[in-house]
């Protein structure tokens, strides 16, 4: 099981919520900063938080895309993240040169409507068996 919080969840009370995700992850549950990138982002901050993913803002990724700046500080960010050991999932992919710019920096994960738009439960399911039977 992955419990999913904001990256502006860990700015404050963050010794006691360390101290209960370190408890819980004792018992098998891995954790997730959502949002990275959307405001509070601190680089302290990540040597410091107990996280098994990042998952990138919609937002702090397509905006930084449309630049070379903005491209370096995203190849950098993700490149960072994979030194740490944890896995980075990036948000709002929505075109195949976002997927294949995100591949291309070692960001082996994404979601956003170029993959899929929501979908209720029945039919996902019905498409997942479908493209693997």
């Amino acid at each position: 099981m992955e419990v999913e919080l904001t990256e502006s969840s860990f700015v404050e009370n963050t010794v006691d919520l360390y101290r209960g995700m370190e408890r819980l992850r004792e018992e098998g549950i891995s954790f997730s900063m959502d949002d990275f990138g959307s405001g509070y982002s601190s680089l302290n901050m990540l040597k410091n938080v107990p996280v098994n993913t990042i998952k990138l803002d919609r937002e702090f990724f397509n905006e930084s895309v449309a630049t070379q700046k903005g491209k370096t500080i995203i190849e950098h960010t993700i490149g960072m993240i994979n030194d740490l050991k944890l896995q980075v999932i990036a948000e709002g992919v929505e075109t195949n040169e976002q997927a294949a710019f995100l591949n291309d920096c070692g960001c082996l994960a994404a979601q956003g409507y170029y993959y899929s738009r929501p979908m209720p439960v029945d039919e996902f399911e019905k498409q997942f068996l479908k493209e693997n039977n």
